[in-house]
């Protein structure tokens, strides 16, 4: 069975040459985007939370998709977790080393 190219439209031509009317939006997106809103007003803080407790690297992702592109390619941090924690970690011995102020002056 050989195939035939029967097509309604030439390459580059629209089936509907006037588009969606100015003002119109797709109703569905619309509701979404309300329903949202709502439960972003009801949840919010509380649903970043525990999703910042209950899966962090999730959470990380997640925060990370928001970031613009434009901040993604201009920050780049060249070192590993493993790495920074030690680095903090060596951070706060030597915080807790330093000697604390005894109220006197030299």
């Amino acid at each position: 069975m050989q195939a035939t190219k029967n097509h309604l439209w030439k390459p580059g031509q629209s089936g509907n040459p006037m588009g969606r009317p100015k003002g119109a939006k797709n109703k569905i997106s619309e509701k979404f985007l309300e329903n949202l809103q709502d439960n972003w007003e009801k949840h919010g803080i509380g649903a970043l939370e525990k999703a910042a407790e209950s899966d962090p690297m999730q959470y990380v992702k997640m925060v990370a998709s928001l970031v613009p592109r434009e901040l993604k390619q201009e920050t780049s941090i060249n070192i590993s977790f493993i790495e920074a924690l030690k680095q903090i970690n060596q951070s706060e011995a030597n915080f807790l080393e330093e000697p604390v102020f005894d109220g006197s002056y030299e």
